[in-house]
């Protein structure tokens, strides 16, 4: 008999590795880390209102294994972090592991100056 566990990481290597419907490799760096790993890039739905950025504001997820992910790299995740996903900055919202997927909530939202110099200000 097969143990949960066991299920789950055949699972997730069906999904992020052998079929690969929605994942891609993906270059992230935070700092002067950077590493190329199997995830999904996923937009999120946003309402804008008042309290919101301007309108060209959003938000996304990157999922991503957990074991991909060593965990000196994890610990720099933090809140308002400047996390490059395919040299592309976003902001760290939140970080969760569950199930043995790494999901980092991620905002990006152009601000006066930061199409210039390419990171968010």
């Amino acid at each position: 008999m097969q143990r949960l566990e066991d299920i789950r990481q055949k699972d997730l290597d069906a999904i992020f590795t052998y079929y690969r419907d929605v994942t891609k490799q993906i270059t992230i760096q935070t700092g002067s880390e950077k590493l190329i790993v199997w995830g999904d890039l996923q937009s999120s739905d946003m309402e804008m209102s008042a309290g919101e950025k301007p309108v060209n504001a959003y938000a996304v997820t990157l999922y991503v294994r957990t074991v991909e992910i060593p965990k000196a790299f994890r610990k720099k995740l933090t809140k308002d972090a400047i996390l490059y996903v395919e040299s592309e900055a976003y902001k760290v919202i939140d970080v969760a592991d569950d199930g043995g997927v790494f999901c980092i909530s991620l905002e990006r939202g152009t601000q006066r100056g930061a199409s210039m110099s390419g990171r968010e200000l």
